[in-house]
């Protein structure tokens, strides 16, 4: 649990585009022998599935639940953090859901559908 638990947390940390530059913000693979950092993109974390003890399915399955549940989430956590519309329209689609996340998943169509159509309903939103 606490591995799947750590993948998540890696995946929420691509998604939401973080670069905050500090040791608990940068996730790295551990192959047994020596830790080497990892690309911000879902095909590298898809890759490390294995070492996390999750399946490539169970893996996906996850990527693409926060994917759906940013995009559903959008409009309350933008209203909590009361960003105006110019902020919310500057992080849809370009900090959260940025595409440079998905580069390297071209076998995936499912996640490849579900993060358009997240991106998509993110940005047609108009940040709302």
């Amino acid at each position: 649990d606490t591995l799947k638990e750590l993948y998540g947390r890696i995946c929420f940390n691509v998604l939401c585009g973080n670069t905050d530059d500090h040791a608990r913000n940068h996730a790295a693979f551990w192959d047994g022998r020596m830790l080497t950092l990892t690309a911000s993109t879902l095909a590298t974390l898809l890759a490390g599935a294995p070492d996390y003890h999750l399946k490539e399915a169970e893996a996906a399955t996850l990527i693409e639940n926060q994917v759906t549940m940013i995009a559903a989430s959008w409009p309350a956590v933008c209203a909590e953090a009361e960003l105006s519309t110019v902020d919310r329209k500057l992080f849809a689609g370009r900090q959260f859901l940025n595409s440079y996340a998905f580069e390297g998943l071209e076998g995936q169509k499912a996640l490849q559908d579900a993060f358009r159509a997240a991106r998509d309903a993110l940005i047609a939103s108009g940040g709302a």
